[in-house]
């Protein structure tokens, strides 16, 4: 194979032979692609670009490889999709979810679409960027009733909006406090999120 992707563990190359790497490895879309126990194998270059852009790669992106995907989320979330690939490994078909990924500056959904790798040896994920514009929620700055009694910010793992702790329900955009991230924060769900993007979850 010629052909190779910006990160990849050349131990797995014979799982991923099947594949047009070099499609892969061009489309814009982030691509990545795990092992059976969900550690990142393999990524093209549109992935390395985004963590570069968004802070999520400390050091070198190489650090990923061999790492859980789950592991790189928060909980609740992390629950969510722990469930939804492992199901998936189990029934070696496809999965799609829509998700917001904000930054402080950009609102931004993506459409992901899985599949498993023959013998369930692990998934292909690509996450297709859907919408990305400005956000249209007024930018609030952070106060107390931002901070719960035990002194912790419940932020929502979906969407980054933060508890407003005197409003019933009540979630602010608050862009200061996801960068950086600040080391008070608890995880939760927003009502909204729970119920568009989350519905088959327990609240």
């Amino acid at each position: 194979m010629n052909e190779s992707l910006a990160i990849l563990d050349s131990r797995f190359r014979e799982p991923i032979a099947h594949l047009d790497i070099g499609r892969l490895e061009a489309t814009a879309d982030n691509v990545l692609i795990t092992n059976s126990d969900l550690a990142l194998c393999a990524a093209n270059s549109s992935f390395v670009r985004f963590l570069e852009a968004n802070g999520g790669a400390a050091g070198s992106t190489a650090d990923w490889l061999g790492t859980s995907v789950i592991d790189r989320m928060t909980k609740p979330v992390s629950n969510y999709y722990q469930d939804a690939f492992e199901r998936l490994l189990s029934t070696a078909g496809t999965w799609d979810h829509d998700y917001e990924c904000h930054s402080p500056d950009l609102n931004r959904r993506f459409h992901l679409s899985c599949y498993t790798l023959p013998a369930s040896a692990g998934l292909v994920m690509t996450h297709h960027l859907v919408h990305e514009g400005p956000h249209s929620d007024v930018a609030v700055a952070v106060a107390e009733v931002h901070v719960s009694p035990e002194g912790f910010v419940v932020q929502c793992s979906h969407c980054r909006k933060i508890r407003n702790h005197e409003r019933h329900e009540g979630w602010d955009w608050v862009p200061t406090l996801l960068e950086p991230a600040t080391s008070n924060v608890s995880h939760t769900f927003c009502a909204p999120c729970l119920d568009h993007f989350y519905p088959d979850l327990d609240d």
